[in-house]
């Protein structure tokens, strides 16, 4: 909701040098080469093949050179298993960190950290 993404800005001390967007990740209404690092947290990953491809494109154009992505997707390990039983297989596999170091790599990006915190996956890369 943007009102608490404001209040939080607000509560941060930033929301002078923040704007709130909304847009279609696939076709953001941004400047080419306006940001110094960009985050998709439990998103992009979603999209199918084709769509993915054309968000990183976006994801790419708008970072500026040397630009950081930081990558964030579900990750079935043992702590979202206990934590939300219920879920089930909603989840699938567990993450696969080298199918999404593939594709973040043949979009240009160059891998800096990967790691893992309970639930989730996260990969920090460059764009090159």
């Amino acid at each position: 909701e943007e009102a608490r993404l404001l209040a939080n800005l607000k509560a941060a001390g930033v929301a002078d040098r923040a704007e709130i967007v909304s847009a279609d990740m696939r076709d953001m209404p941004l400047q080419d080469q306006s940001f110094d690092g960009v985050v998709s947290a439990f998103a992009i990953d979603h999209l199918g093949a084709g769509a993915f491809r054309l968000a990183l494109s976006e994801v790419s154009r708008v970072l500026k050179p040397g630009g950081e992505f930081l990558f964030l997707t579900v990750n079935r390990d043992l702590w979202l298993q206990i934590a939300y039983p219920m879920l089930g297989g909603y989840f699938g596999q567990p993450a696969a960190a080298e199918r999404w170091k593939t594709l973040l790599s043949a979009g240009g990006f160059d891998i800096l950290e990967t790691g893992t915190q309970p639930g989730k996956l996260y990969i920090l890369c460059r764009k090159r």
